[in-house]
């Protein structure tokens, strides 16, 4: 699937050219993340995995953002670990970095955040595990069973004050 990944130019001509068509149409700061942010190994696989995401769904750019995002974090995260090296320990700690106190956090909002990066890593790790299989077919890898979703304990996170009334809008 991946080219060996080495220092000869072939293979960096491979990356840049990977990476310069998976950020095309996206902000300027996506290229740094890939380019200096992560290794050129784990660049790769985002760029390949974002490739294939539009090829299949066609994502928006804030979508594939926030994808790229991610992956880099975690790649950052275990300091530039291979991707396939990474073991569900690994994607715990990562995701436990989100955790807030009920002090800290009193109407839960790290688990809405929390639950966006582990459904990120699982359709990510699902390509992963099974790249050449059609999406809808692809079996849940390993290293994502047994990461659990988390329940909003507020139906909403917002207070009666922070929404407008009849009153509030007449005086505006």
């Amino acid at each position: 699937m991946s080219p060996t990944i080495g220092k000869d130019s072939a293979s960096t001509t491979i990356i840049d050219r990977k990476i310069s068509l998976a950020i095309e149409g996206l902000k300027h700061y996506v290229e740094n993340w890939l380019r200096i942010r992560t290794s050129n190994e784990n660049a790769l696989t985002i760029s390949e995995y974002i490739l294939l995401l539009r090829r299949e769904i066609n994502p928006s750019q804030n979508y594939t953002i926030s994808q790229i995002q991610a992956l880099v974090e975690l790649s950052e995260y275990l300091k530039h670990k291979p991707f396939k090296q990474m073991k569900p320990e690994d994607i715990l700690s990562f995701l436990d970095k989100f955790r807030k106190t009920e002090e800290k956090d009193p109407l839960h909002k790290w688990i809405g955040t929390y639950n966006l990066k582990r459904e990120i890593l699982r359709q990510f790790f699902t390509w992963l595990n099974d790249p050449d299989t059609d999406r809808n077919h692809r079996s849940r890898p390993k290293i994502m069973e047994n990461i659990p979703q988390f329940k909003r304990k507020e139906v909403s996170i917002y207070k009666p004050s922070d929404l407008w009334t009849q009153e509030r809008t007449e005086t505006r």
